[in-house]
């Protein structure tokens, strides 16, 4: 049932665990927070997915907001309902492309299959 294209990869770098959403194994979209466990990077997840189902994240701040880096970069961060760093996104090209990326996670994120 997976979002064709898309897949969750859980990845480890210097002793913590992190999810990913991938664009047809060519492009990293973004990162959760490090995790001690892949247990708790799965929970951390279920997390997420269960907040992208439940709000409508593009009109409500609270959980979802852009970051200008420079002149022409920008990242997205989605946080929890209390303000944590849930997935920070890759540096992306122009403000407007940002908030497409932004929205395209919110739509395939949730229905991605892991690998």
């Amino acid at each position: 049932m997976g979002n064709k294209g898309y897949y969750i990869r859980i990845t480890e770098k210097d002793g913590l665990y992190y999810f990913q959403l991938w664009y047809r194994g060519k492009q990293e979209m973004g990162n959760s927070i490090g995790c001690k466990s892949v247990e708790e990077c799965k929970k951390r997840l279920l997390q997420f997915k269960k907040i992208l189902s439940t709000t409508n994240i593009t009109e409500n701040e609270k959980f979802v907001k852009i970051h200008q880096l420079n002149v022409r970069q920008y990242i997205y961060r989605f946080y929890d309902e209390k303000g944590n760093i849930l997935y920070t996104s890759r540096s992306i090209e122009k403000k407007k492309n940002c908030q497409n990326s932004m929205e395209s996670t919110c739509r395939n994120l949730v229905d991605a299959d892991s690998k």
